[in-house]
């Protein structure tokens, strides 16, 4: 089967804070980034296409910054629950980058090239 993919994605195990439409801001974990977007964890179901804000920071050898991206819902899966499962991981969701600014989006792909090095791709 061929990759549909434009970017590759890495696994992650970061903290994302998101704020969802209704303004609430929830502290999760990030689990997959890409240069399109990311995928989390999270309690509750957005609505596809709806939009959230993300703030998260990357930090590749001795260079860390804060990014803040407004983003669109474009997945939702709900999580298998098991035993291990923690409840405030309900869904994964999966949304892609909106406008990023060049100078922001400079300094991304730059963070995400390092940090793609560093786990051997």
């Amino acid at each position: 089967m061929q990759e549909r993919r434009k970017y590759p994605r890495i696994d992650v195990d970061r903290p994302v804070t998101v704020r969802l439409s209704d303004q609430h801001r929830l502290t999760l974990k990030m689990i997959e980034l890409s240069r399109e977007g990311i995928r989390f964890l999270c309690p509750i179901a957005p609505e596809i296409n709806s939009e959230v804000e993300l703030y998260f920071s990357l930090t590749s050898m001795d260079i860390t910054h804060e990014f803040r991206f407004m983003s669109k819902v474009r997945h939702l899966y709900e999580v298998l629950a098991n035993p291990d499962t923690p409840p405030d991981y309900r869904y994964v969701v999966g949304v892609n980058f909106m406008k990023i600014q060049e100078k922001e989006l400079v300094i991304f792909e730059d963070l995400l090239k390092k940090l793609i090095t560093d786990q051997d791709w």
